[in-house]
């Protein structure tokens, strides 16, 4: 479990290396107790290699999101829905809960909804692929002439003057 704190004041914990039941429960209540007074994200994938109990695992993670009280939960790739959809049945979720199909359709939703204080969690089996997004999003945020700046140097890396 990675943690990282940005400048702006969002934590990020990057915990989506390796992902079972036991692990995601854990990571959620982890979330749940270190994020008292802050507004919280769970940032879930699946939990690959769980056989024919994937399906009841990943139920029973969307229901244990609501209940911990988090605060905001992205599940991404489809192999996750069932997690989506049981939260969904189990809360009065809105706009709270949200699927995605990939990592870049998170990654531009987290972009513009984190603010500071935040705290994140990312987690699911590595073979899912968000700890790439997590750490995306615990580079500091860049906005206006810096992100310039940045596409501009990424642009010109590895050209030489000739």
């Amino acid at each position: 479990m990675e943690r990282t704190e940005r400048a702006d004041g969002v934590t990020i914990i990057n915990d989506a290396y390796n992902a079972n039941p036991e692990s995601m429960r854990a990571a959620l209540r982890t979330l749940a107790d270190l994020g008292q007074g802050r507004r919280t994200w769970a940032v879930l994938g699946a939990m690959l290699e769980l056989g024919e109990d994937s399906i009841r695992e990943h139920t029973a993670v969307g229901t244990q999101v609501v209940r911990l009280n988090i605060s905001r939960l992205v599940v991404v790739g489809r192999e996750a829905r069932a997690l989506y959809v049981s939260a969904i049945q189990e809360g009065s979720w809105g706009d709270e809960c949200i699927f995605t199909e990939t990592a870049d359709e998170a990654y531009e939703l987290l972009q513009a909804e984190l603010k500071p204080g935040d705290l994140v969690l990312f987690k699911s089996s590595n073979g899912v692929g968000l700890r790439h997004l997590g750490d995306r999003i615990a580079l500091p945020p860049q906005t206006g002439t810096s992100a310039n700046t940045a596409a501009a140097t990424a642009a010109n890396e590895g050209n030489e003057l000739l």
